[in-house]
């Protein structure tokens, strides 16, 4: 566990007290999410991109027809 980890776990603990609705936080190095029984848990990765998949997710635009 680096010192960058915890400073960052810190503010995505702050940022999630702020919006209880919120659930993911993520800066350039670091992505958060909220867990855990009681939400009251935050798991931490290092923002590595591993693959960009373009065009992959279906996407419904206000007014397109199915």
């Amino acid at each position: 566990m680096t010192r960058d980890v915890l400073d960052f776990a810190e503010e995505a603990k702050e940022v999630f007290n702020r919006d209880n609705k919120k659930v993911t936080y993520r800066n350039d190095s670091h992505i958060a999410l909220r867990t855990g029984m009681f939400e009251d848990c935050i798991l931490v990765f290092e923002a590595t991109e591993v693959g960009f998949f373009e065009q992959w997710c279906n996407r419904k635009i206000k007014g397109d027809k199915e």
